[in-house]
């Protein structure tokens, strides 16, 4: 997990984690919440992450295991919604949204 400064991206850091994380779709929820998709360890799971020192560190607040492979995640509302791609099945020709509720672990 990487902090990049929009003013100055070459002054990018990595953001120490309380658990390893390898993100593929993130978003900031209300400013204050990261939640990404997470494949750690052949486990795919949904992670809010939050930070009391500006994501210099940032600690894992909730997991919630995905169903199937998921990619991209996005929030409307109190819901997170993310993308089962399939990546399983090459010749899937429609993916699923999925929604997950985060509201309970970004409080």
């Amino acid at each position: 997990l990487l902090k990049v400064p929009l003013d100055d991206p070459a002054a990018f850091s990595e953001v120490a984690t309380d658990d390893p994380v390898h993100f593929d779709g993130i978003f900031l929820h209300e400013g204050a919440w990261l939640v990404g998709v997470n494949n750690t360890d052949g486990q795919q799971t949904l992670v809010a992450m939050s930070s009391a020192d500006d994501w210099a560190t940032a600690t894992t607040e909730g997991r919630v295991l995905s169903m199937g492979d998921a990619t991209s995640i996005t929030q409307r509302g109190d819901t997170s919604y993310y993308i089962n791609a399939y990546l399983g099945n090459p010749s899937a020709e429609e993916y699923e949204i999925i929604s997950v509720n985060f509201s309970c672990l970004c409080e």
